[in-house]
């Protein structure tokens, strides 16, 4: 279960990769792809609830972010 703001979505277990907690370094802007974050060396997309589900209120706080690294269908 993951909570933005008021929201809260939940993640099936299997499709839950990793969890993490970045470095503010390890994530970056690519042109054309949007943000990246890098993990064991490998460039994957990050996708923001925020963004995603357009809660445009919410505090965004990269500071104490946790990545949630899933796949669906092997991707």
């Amino acid at each position: 279960v993951v909570r933005v703001e008021e929201e809260t979505y939940v993640i099936p277990t299997v499709s839950i990769i990793k969890s993490i907690k970045p470095d503010p370094d390890e994530i970056s802007t690519v042109y054309g792809r949007g943000e990246m974050i890098s993990v064991q060396g490998k460039l994957i997309p990050l996708v923001r609830l925020v963004d995603l589900y357009g809660l445009g209120g919410a505090t965004v706080d990269d500071d104490n972010m946790i990545v949630v690294i899933v796949e669906d269908e092997h991707h």
